[in-house]
């Protein structure tokens, strides 16, 4: 059918560390899955890993990501630990369960993500994203980040196109009668406006190693992005969280542990 990737949720190869995540399938389970698409003749594979769990430390952590490397996948996606509202984890949080790992620690692995990755040939291009070659970077991520067109199929999916948000039903029996009646399984559908267009663009640009495009914030909002944002980037170049380098305005490795304080420091300013 044309499939020539997998993306594998292993999130950890630590049996305590699955069952606090609330997951159901075992280390073993995860293996078994890695040498059963190598054994189909995948030969793109991305595993999903999560850190900054409690009581996490630098070195539980690299003894996951060396596990990983031992199947040498294509891709690996590192993404730190959060506590959506209203999931299971969430309320164990607030009753005061468990202590979650503190902002110091998970910025120190993060950094330790990064650097172990780059000595093991693993280039990162967005801030949870790494690949051991260009070629190998995921399309499927890089169109939601770049405002490609997007269909999403099956329930709670999203869908994209010409500044139009889309989402389907998260009932599964929904999205099926609406299917049976011939219609599409839309939940609701929203157009993004001129602030929501930007806030994105900014945000998604800045998650990326690369960095948004100057000139291209230019043709879409006839504002000139170094002219309009001058003293937040001199801010934070001062900072050393932001470089700009022609086209480009990207953050350091540093900057990207604070892309969603940074991010508001840039939309904080009116453009209209």
């Amino acid at each position: 059918m044309g499939i020539n990737r997998l993306s594998i949720g292993i999130q950890s190869f630590s049996e305590s560390r699955l069952r606090f995540l609330g997951r159901i399938h075992s280390a073993e389970d995860s293996k078994n899955a890695i040498h059963a698409a190598r054994s189909a003749n995948f030969s793109n594979i991305s595993l999903d890993l999560i850190f900054g769990l409690p009581d996490q430390t630098g070195a539980s952590w690299i003894k996951d990501l060396q596990q990983a490397l031992l199947f040498s996948p294509e891709h690996l996606s590192c993404y730190i630990l959060t506590y959506e509202p209203d999931t299971p984890l969430d309320q164990k949080r607030r009753k005061c369960l468990f202590s979650p790992l503190d902002d110091r620690k998970t910025g120190e692995l993060f950094s330790i993500t990064q650097k172990f990755l780059a000595q093991h040939g693993y280039m990162q291009y967005e801030i949870a994203n790494y690949a051991r070659s260009i070629d190998l970077y995921s399309r499927h991520n890089r169109k939601y980040w770049q405002f490609h067109p997007y269909i999403g199929i099956g329930p709670s999916a999203h869908s994209y196109s010409n500044h139009v948000r889309s989402w389907n039903h998260r009932s599964v029996a929904k999205y099926i009668e609406n299917l049976g009646q011939q219609k599409l399984p839309l939940e609701n559908t929203e157009i993004l406006n001129r602030e929501q267009q930007i806030i994105e663009f900014i945000y998604l640009g800045l998650r990326q190693t690369e960095g948004l495009s100057m000139d291209e914030f230019y043709q879409r909002f006839g504002k000139r992005f170094d002219t309009v944002f001058s003293s937040t980037i001199k801010i934070l170049q001062n900072r050393q969280m932001l470089q700009t380098k022609k086209d480009r305005c990207f953050l350091t490795p540093s900057g990207m542990l604070f892309l969603d304080s940074i991010a508001d420091m840039f939309l904080n300013h009116d453009i209209s």
